[in-house]
């Protein structure tokens, strides 16, 4: 496939599931590089100095509320058109079909099955956004 992210945000507070997945995605999507924040501060200011190809994002952090985590990150000037993925709590669908509505890419359920989903959102939010890509160029050349 040739619509792999080389460079993951992986917001999650919980350190040894930040860990965790950061190594899972590294493994599963070889070469990608997953740099972590750990509070909304961290990841607003990682976004300064990077764009990302995917956001993966933990709506409940130390320094922000739930409501509040997911319009923050949007209304970033960095972050434009990168999807994000959020990684919502145990069971709580209504959170993740909610971030959804707001703007969100995607949700994963942590559970159950929760590695699994994980790795299935990324690869298809990075196939979605090779044809946003695919889509403008066609139209680029069909406008000329």
């Amino acid at each position: 496939m040739d619509a792999l992210p080389t460079l993951i945000l992986l917001v999650e507070d919980e350190h040894t599931l930040a860990s965790t997945l950061a190594q899972l995605l590294r493994q599963q999507f070889h070469g990608c590089t997953v740099m972590q924040a750990h509070t909304l501060h961290e990841a607003e200011a990682a976004l300064d100095a990077i764009t990302p190809d995917i956001i993966l994002l933990d709506l409940r952090l130390p320094d922000s509320s739930e409501s509040r985590t997911l319009g923050k990150l949007l209304e970033h000037p960095h972050s434009g058109r990168v999807p994000i993925i959020v990684l919502s709590g145990y069971y709580s669908r209504l959170e993740g079909l909610a971030a959804v509505a707001q703007g969100a890419e995607d949700y994963v359920l942590k559970g159950d099955g929760f590695h699994e989903g994980l790795l299935d959102a990324v690869a298809k939010a990075c196939v979605r956004q090779r044809n946003v890509g695919r889509a403008a160029l066609c139209a680029r050349r069909l406008m000329r």
